[in-house]
């Protein structure tokens, strides 16, 4: 994929503190492929594999905003052609499982795990290497109960979400406040618990 006049966010020096603005970033050049893999080794197991991989850089973007590594030294703008688009992880692989089985003739119970990996990305559009965000993974995990009939079915779930706790970051921007290169991330959400009831009609 070729993109000309990419445009993006982005936070310059201002006469007090940096200003917001939408910036041309020039050409944008992303290469990858696609994956996505089922099995059904035996019964009522269910194995799932996905992913891709994209190789997404600037084609062309001369004139980008400078780091804070370089902003430290003086210089405001910086040459970003050839570098990693800003969000854009190399790597992405999704796992998964599930399990079903027969408790009683009306009551089945499963059992499903997932597991989202990715590699680091570039949090934000100046690429520095206080922006960036680590390759991080995420375990999901589930079982409930299913009773009734099938059109009009009940259903039990307790979930964990990041059920390791895992701290990790979605995104990063520069500081609006700050001219001296900080900059400010997105939290990603820690363990979560629950329990959901539904009812199919």
């Amino acid at each position: 994929t070729r993109i000309k006049d990419y445009q993006t966010n982005a936070f310059v020096p201002g006469p007090v503190t940096p200003v917001l603005i939408l910036t041309n970033a020039g050409n944008v050049k992303s290469e990858g492929v696609e994956f996505d893999l089922k099995a059904r080794p035996f019964g009522a197991l269910r194995l799932s594999l996905n992913g891709s991989y994209n190789d997404a850089h600037y084609a062309r973007f001369s004139n980008g905003p400078a780091s804070a590594e370089l902003a430290a030294t003086g210089i405001n703008t910086a040459d970003l052609t050839g570098q990693p688009l800003v969000g854009a992880p190399r790597w992405i692989v999704n796992g998964g499982a599930r399990y079903e089985w027969p408790l009683t003739d009306v009551l089945r119970q499963f059992v499903v795990v997932n597991y989202a990996w990715r590699t680091e990305a570039e949090g934000y559009i100046d690429n520095s290497r206080f922006a960036r965000i680590p390759t991080y993974g995420l375990l999901n995990l589930t079982t409930g109960w299913r009773w009734g009939p099938g059109d009009k079915a009940w259903q039990l779930v307790l979930w964990a979400r990041n059920a390791r706790d895992k701290r990790y970051f979605l995104s990063a921007t520069a500081s609006q406040t700050n001219g001296a290169g900080a900059y400010l991330a997105s939290v990603g959400t820690p363990r979560t618990v629950g329990v959901t009831v539904s009812r199919d009609f």
